[in-house]
């Protein structure tokens, strides 16, 4: 083997070592040789006369670059051969730390490269960037990358998966097919609304088949609150003048019989508020995603209930029907007026105390102050009596009427 080592640096054939040479002494004399041999060489090739052999290993030595693999090899072999084990050990240890090292920065910037980071990738192959440091921001990146799919996960989820997702939605909650709300969920309308959004709509859309009633006048009850009734079939009771009353245990409708005394409001003009099944159903259709068509969320319409929706959604009907004759316009565009007039203006931001703890609902429906008296002292051709005592259907206010006002019983 070292004669092997020897004849590769001076490229010179060794001669022969007498056999019978204890080993260090081959060892020695084979060190002699190689000296010899490559101080030769030098010489020769630089046709210079050969000099001490101490100066020619120098010289051989002095030409070779450690940093480069294939010189370091070699420095590494002539230390070998001259006897200087631990130099050459130094050297190997510190070639493989650097290819260690190569190996470390071209993964970190391969990193960075998949990352987006191709700047402090090229800077970490350049050497102005440590592989630590080049760690660090591709443990940053990865954060910042997990962060971001996980939002998108999140939102992702709450997203019907396909348009076949919502219809499934809609044909589970009775939706009719000929209802408009298909053709938008076809023509991609619902894109960006969550699975709990749309059943909410599809709930809400969804026709009440044990119940039937045309159309709805508006009445005050001797409270003074207004309502909407119709001549309603529950059931398999007969035809009767009913208003929606709320909700039971189950989040049922109810409806409840108009008293006899109960009075027709009208406005100031003195002509009845009417309006047909088709109207409320209009204006259902308009109000259930308006909120998130004008750039809320559809929960101040969610949290109201169902008695106070049948309530919103009758005011925009009538509203609209009134618009149409004011302004001239047609029914679709005074329905979008009246549910902004009615409803959009009236949305507002939830204080964060109020919020649910599980939806985190971000918007409520403020009601206007002539709400809870439902104008009913203002335009009704029935005035009401002194002292009535009405009860708001929600807050469970009680008000009486002294001497032409509203004043609030504690």
């Amino acid at each position: 083997m070292a004669r092997d080592i020897a004849g590769m640096l001076t490229g010179v054939s060794n001669q022969s070592i007498d056999p019978n040479m204890s080993s260090e002494q081959q060892w020695m004399a084979l060190n002699n040789q190689s000296i010899k041999g490559m101080q030769g060489a030098i010489q020769d090739l630089r046709g210079q006369p050969r000099g001490t052999q101490a100066e020619q290993l120098q010289m051989a030595m002095a030409s070779l670059d450690p940093s480069n693999p294939a010189d370091a090899e070699k420095l590494i072999k002539i230390m070998m051969a001259t006897g200087d084990r631990v130099g050459a050990a130094k050297l190997a240890a510190g070639i493989r730390e650097l290819e260690l090292e190569g190996k470390t920065r071209t993964a970190v910037s391969d990193a960075l490269i998949k990352l987006g980071d191709t700047e402090n990738a090229q800077r970490v192959l350049d050497k102005t960037l440590t592989p630590v440091a080049g760690q660090q921001l591709v443990s940053r990146l990865q954060a910042d990358s997990r962060s971001k799919t996980s939002k998108e996960e999140e939102a992702a989820a709450k997203l019907p998966v396909t348009m076949k997702t919502q219809e499934r939605i809609l044909k589970a909650a009775g939706v009719p097919e000929d209802h408009p709300v298909w053709a938008e969920t076809r023509a991609g309308d619902y894109g960006d609304t969550t699975t709990s959004e749309m059943i909410a709509i599809a709930k809400t859309l969804a026709p009440d088949m044990n119940v039937v009633r045309e159309g709805s006048t508006k009445y005050i009850l001797p409270s003074g609150q207004a309502v909407w009734a119709a001549e309603t079939t529950v059931g398999a009771k007969p035809k009767e003048l009913m208003y929606p009353s709320g909700v039971d245990a189950n989040g049922k409708q109810q409806y409840t019989s108009l008293p006899t005394d109960a009075k027709k409001y009208t406005d100031r003009k003195n002509t009845g508020v009417t309006i047909t099944r088709q109207d409320s159903d209009d204006a259902l259709y308009e109000l259930v995603n308006a909120g998130k068509r004008a750039g809320f969320d559809n929960s101040a319409y969610n949290n109201l209930t169902p008695y106070e929706q049948d309530q919103l959604m009758n005011n925009v009907a009538a509203r609209t029907n009134e618009i149409v004759k004011e302004k001239g316009l047609n029914e679709p565009e005074a329905r979008k007026e009246a549910v902004q007039e009615l409803y959009i203006k009236r949305i507002e931001e939830t204080p964060k105390e109020e919020r649910s703890i599980i939806s985190q609902d971000m918007y409520r429906f403020k009601k206007a102050p002539e709400d809870e008296l439902d104008d009913a002292d203002g335009g009704g051709t029935e005035k009401i009596k002194e002292g009535t005592i009405i009860v708001h259907p929600t807050t469970k206010e009680r008000k009486q009427l002294i001497d032409g006002e509203w004043v609030i019983l504690l």
